[in-house]
């Protein structure tokens, strides 16, 4: 029976969350292939609501990590400060300890420049990385420790070779 992301009138279940949709029935197994059953509005609004999940997540490591605050009482910001950045990609160590040695001082430090830059140039803010900054340092360095499609397909390749 076809369920949909967002649950409707034909199910019995309620809604699912969206770290629940990955492991639901929602999704038909073939021996070639699978396909969703929900519509592109239900998914697309289940992604909304992941997304909105993972951000308020990201926000919180980032409010933890940052340790300058600018502004004054009305308006408050949290800055990442260099040294900040560092102590928040330590961890990376102990759970991706190769992705740990791609994520060197050197590439830290082109890409905090590279955002800090965009930074001056739009809100004139110099003192560390704003949180909108330090979003954009994520999503650039996402190469650099071959996150993505091209490291994905790299790693297969590689343990393709090896069990072979």
């Amino acid at each position: 029976r076809p369920v949909s992301v967002a649950g409707s009138a034909a199910s019995s279940r309620p809604p699912v969350s969206g770290r629940q949709a990955a492991a639901s029935d929602d999704w038909v197994f073939g021996p070639e292939r699978r396909r969703c059953q929900a519509t592109p509005s239900e998914v697309l609004l289940e992604t909304a609501v992941t997304m909105r999940e993972q951000e308020q997540e990201l926000r919180s490591l980032f409010n933890r990590a940052a340790s300058r605050v600018i502004g004054d009482e009305g308006a408050v910001e949290r800055i990442m400060a260099r040294d900040d950045l560092d102590k928040f990609f330590a961890d990376l160590r102990l759970v991706e300890p190769r992705r740990h040695l791609r994520a060197n001082r050197q590439v830290l430090d082109r890409r905090y420049e590279e955002a800090m830059k965009i930074q001056m140039e739009s809100a004139k803010i110099g003192q560390g990385l704003m949180y909108w900054s330090f979003k954009a340092l994520l999503n650039n360095i996402k190469p650099d420790l071959r996150l993505g499609w091209v490291g994905l397909v790299e790693r297969t390749i590689a343990v393709s070779r090896v069990t072979s």
